[in-house]
């Protein structure tokens, strides 16, 4: 059984970012060096574009699709972490800052995407209300009701790759619930991220309307859920489940705003239809109600 869910909502970028910026400088970030600052350097040139009627932009339509997702997941993510008291470390927050602006085929580079995925989730518990560390036994931490869910977080980048990580998701989760010194119950959860295999070289989804371009996603992410190694995660009953998330950008030419970007995901639950009915549905039924990530923006 899976569960299919497309969020919309819109975030308006230029009023949240003094805010993140504010916050980054409270954590002794520097935010005039970095990909952060490649950020402000593109929404500013975004306003100047804009209120000077620029027809030849520096940036080609592509780069803007990309510019466009890496700063709305960035801002989604930040957001919640400005308003709430955490445990984020200084050095984590300082490693999502490091690497390109945009995504390159650099596995080194891209760590600093593999630590934000970590936040990501970890947002959509604080949303709804669990204590969270995302400085402790596992990428993320939550607590809620006496229970205890240990996630554990992959972005993936090589199709020849993906047994390997789901293998490495075991390994950690089971590590996570044998060793589980808290009371209570506790649950394991994989949060992945294909987006780099469904995306690929093209890098952005492109058709004539929006919902052209969800299908399109939500059938690419059924392909590629129907090859994963998910019996791999079997091994315990008290791993719940594998959320699979994409985050994409696209444009559309029969919109009013063209660029758009979207948040699809796909839950796979690996337990009994009971322990579905009980834990599973429950979990993320609140955790994607609570939590509504953009499908569109406002720079």
């Amino acid at each position: 059984m899976k569960a299919i869910l497309g969020h919309q909502d819109s975030l308006k970028v230029h009023e949240v970012f003094p805010s993140i910026e504010k916050w980054l400088k409270n954590h002794g970030c520097n935010v005039s060096t970095g990909r952060f600052a490649q950020y402000l350097e593109f929404l500013s040139y975004l306003q100047h574009c804009e209120e000077h009627r620029v027809r030849e932009p520096k940036y080609n339509m592509l780069e803007v699709a990309l510019f466009h997702r890496e700063i709305l997941e960035l801002a989604f993510v930040f957001t919640r972490f400005t308003r709430q008291e955490t445990d984020v470390t200084t050095e984590l927050i300082k490693r999502i800052l490091q690497g390109h602006a945009l995504p390159t085929d650099n596995a080194e580079a891209e760590r600093c995407r593999n630590f934000l995925l970590q936040l990501r989730a970890a947002a959509y518990f604080m949303d709804s209300g669990f204590d969270v560390s995302v400085n402790s036994a596992a990428d993320v931490v939550a607590k809620k009701d006496g229970k205890t869910y240990y996630v554990e977080c992959k972005r993936l980048y090589s199709q020849i790759q993906v047994g390997k990580r789901f293998s490495e998701l075991r390994d950690q989760l089971l590590t996570r619930l044998r060793g589980q010194a808290e009371k209570g119950e506790a649950f394991g959860i994989a949060w992945v991220d294909p987006t780099s295999l469904l995306v690929g070289r093209i890098g952005v989804y492109s058709a004539y309307s929006r919902v052209a371009c969800q299908v399109a996603v939500r059938t690419d992410l059924n392909l590629f859920a129907n090859q994963c190694p998910f019996r791999k995660l079997q091994d315990d009953p008290r791993i719940l489940a594998v959320m699979l998330q994409v985050v994409w950008p696209s444009i559309c030419a029969d919109e009013a705003e063209p660029l758009s970007v979207g948040f699809t995901s796909l839950i796979t639950p690996l337990v009994s239809r009971e322990a579905f009915r009980d834990h599973v549905r429950p979990l993320f039924d609140k955790l994607l109600e609570q939590t509504r990530a953009p499908v569109s923006s406002q720079f």
